[in-house]
C-alpha cells in the first residue's frame, strides 16, 4: 500500500498522462519484483507500447532520475561517470530499478517508441531515449540531430556519456556533434554541486591557507576521480570533483590559488564535460596567479586537455628530456619549431644516459657507423657514446666530434676514454695534442691517461 501511495502521488505531480487511469498497468508494475509474476507483468507492459512505457517511466523516477539513468547505463553496458545507481536497499528503490530496466529494454527494441520519446515533453524520457540510442547501431547521430535545440540540463548531461557509449558499443563517432551540444551546459548549469557527505569547505579552508593541509595529488579508479588533501604524513582526505571546485572557490575568495584542485580535472576524459570545463575555466582565469615556476607546465596541461590559454607554451630545444607535455602543447599551439624538435625527440628516445650506444663500435659495419654519426649529430645526450663507437670503428668522423664530446660530462665518458685507449691511432693522438695546445683540459687529461696506460710515451 505504501508503494501505491507513492506512485499515485508521483502521478498527481506528473500530470494527467493517459496511462495514469489504467489500473492494470500499475498492477503489472507492482508485480515486477515478484518472480512468479514478473514474466507475465513484463509481457503486458510491453504489449501496451507507449502506455506501458509511460507507467514504467513514472515508476522508474520514484527512485530518482539519476538512479534510473544509472540503471539504464549499466543495462546498456555503458558505465557512465555520475550515472551509476546508488546501492540502497528497499522495496521502492528495487521496484523503480526494475521499471527503469524494462523501460530501457522497450526503447531498445522499439525504434518508433524510442524516436517518439526523443520528442517527449518530459526531459527524463528524452534523456533515456538518447542514452538508449547509443546502444543501437546508427541511431545516435539521428538522436543528436533531433535534440540539436535541447536546453534542458538533465538531457544535456547525458550527451557526452552517450557519445562515449556509442564508440564502444556501435562504433558510431559523434564526438564533434556531442561536444557542441554538451557545451550548452555552460549556459544552463551552475557549477557542479558538491554533495559529498560530511564535506564543508570551511573544514579545510584555514588549513589550506596556513599550509597545514596541502594538495598531494589525485587518484582515479575506473570512473571514480578524487583530489587528495594531506595533513602531515598520516591524514588523507579525498575530495570529489564538485567539492574540490567548491574548496577552490572558497580559497580564491581568500586570495589563495591552489592549482592542484582544478588543473588535474581538466584532462580527465571520464569526468562529465561540465565538470572539466568548470575546472579549466578557473585554471585559465587564474593562471597568472599561479607560481611562476609552474605556469608553463600548467599551461601545457590545459592546452593538451583541449583548452585555450592566452600564453605560448615554451620548451628547451637543446634538451627535451621530460618535456613531452610541453612539446605536445607547443605543437597544438602551432609552434613550427616544436615539430622539428619533436622529430628529433622521437628519434633520440632512449638515449638518456646513452647506455649501450657505444656498443655500436663493435659491429664493424658502415651501417653501424652511419647510425652512430646520426645519433651524435641529432641527439646531444648520445654524443659521447656515439663518438666512442665511431673511434672503435676507425671512422674519421669520430675525430671531428672529439672536441664536442670531450666537453660532455655524461654517463658515456668512461666509454669514450676506453675507446680512445683501445682504438688509438696516430691521427687520434695528433687531434688530442692540437686540442691540448688550445688549453683543452679534457684533452690534456686524456693524453695523461694514454701515457699512464702505456699507449703513448711521455713527451
Amino acid at each position: 500500500m505504501r508503494q501505491l501511495v507513492l506512485l499515485l502521488a508521483t502521478l498527481a505531480l506528473a500530470g494527467t498522462a493517459h496511462a495514469a487511469d489504467d489500473p492494470a498497468l500499475w498492477k503489472a508494475v507492482f508485480q515486477l519484483d515478484k518472480p512468479e509474476l514478473e514474466k507475465k507483468a513484463s509481457a503486458l507492459l510491453r504489449s501496451r507500447g507507449a502506455a506501458g512505457y509511460d507507467v514504467l517511466s513514472k515508476a522508474a523516477r520514484i527512485g530518482s532520475e539519476r538512479n534510473a539513468l544509472g540503471t539504464a547505463s549499466l543495462q546498456l553496458g555503458c558505465h557512465i561517470m555520475g550515472m551509476r545507481p546508488y546501492h540502497t536497499y528497499g522495496q521502492e528503490l528495487g521496484l523503480s530499478l526494475r521499471a527503469a530496466k524494462l523501460a530501457t529494454e522497450m526503447l531498445q527494441e522499439d525504434r518508433a517508441l524510442r524516436e517518439q520519446m526523443l520528442g517527449a515533453e518530459e526531459p527524463f524520457d528524452r534523456a533515456l531515449a538518447l542514452l538508449v540510442s547509443a546502444s543501437v547501431q546508427g541511431a545516435l547521430p539521428g538522436a543528436l540531430k533531433r535534440l540539436q535545440d535541447e536546453k534542458e540540463p538533465r538531457v544535456l548531461e547525458v550527451v557526452e556519456g552517450a557519445s562515449r557509449c556509442a564508440q564502444i558499443r556501435t562504433g558510431d563517432q559523434v564526438d564533434e556533434e556531442a561536444q557542441q551540444l554538451s557545451r550548452r551546459l555552460k549556459g544552463t548549469l551552475q557549477q557542479p554541486r558538491c554533495e559529498q557527505p560530511g564535506f564543508a569547505a570551511d573544514m579545510f579552508l584555514e588549513g589550506m591557507i596556513s599550509g597545514r593541509y596541502k594538495v598531494s595529488g589525485w587518484s582515479r579508479s575506473g570512473e571514480d576521480f578524487s583530489v587528495t588533501l594531506s595533513r602531515g604524513s598520516e591524514e588523507r582526505s579525498s575530495l570529489a570533483p564538485p567539492c574540490a571546485l567548491a574548496l577552490y572557490d572558497a580559497l580564491v575568495r581568500k586570495g589563495t590559488y591552489a592549482h592542484g584542485l582544478v588543473v588535474p580535472m581538466a584532462g580527465q576524459r571520464m569526468l562529465p564535460l561540465a565538470t572539466r570545463d568548470a575546472a579549466a575555466q578557473r585554471a585559465v582565469r587564474d593562471l597568472p596567479r599561479y607560481p611562476e615556476q609552474n605556469r608553463n607546465e600548467l599551461a601545457a596541461e590545459l592546452v593538451n586537455a583541449g583548452y585555450y590559454v592566452p600564453v605560448k607554451v615554451t620548451f628547451k630545444t637543446d634538451d627535451t628530456f621530460a618535456q613531452d607535455e610541453e612539446l605536445e602543447a607547443a605543437a597544438r599551439q602551432g609552434n613550427a619549431q616544436a615539430l622539428a624538435t619533436i622529430d628529433r625527440h622521437v628519434f633520440c628516445r632512449g638515449t638518456f644516459g646513452a647506455r649501450g650506444l657505444a656498443l655500436l663500435g663493435y659491429l664493424g659495419t658502415k651501417e653501424a657507423a652511419d647510425t652512430a654519426y646520426q645519433l651524435a649529430q641529432r641527439c646531444p645526450r648520445a654524443l659521447s657514446a656515439a663518438t666512442a663507437a665511431l673511434l672503435r670503428l676507425g671512422d674519421s668522423r669520430g675525430l671531428s666530434l672529439l672536441e664536442k664530446s670531450l666537453a660532455e660530462t655524461g654517463f658515456a665518458m668512461e666509454d669514450l676514454h676506453r675507446a680512445v685507449i683501445e682504438s688509438y691511432t696516430p691521427e687520434l693522438g695528433r687531434t688530442l695534442r692540437e686540442l691540448s695546445q688550445r688549453d683543452n683540459a679534457s684533452a690534456k687529461e686524456l693524453l695523461g691517461i694514454l701515457r699512464t696506460a702505456g699507449v703513448t710515451q711521455a713527451e
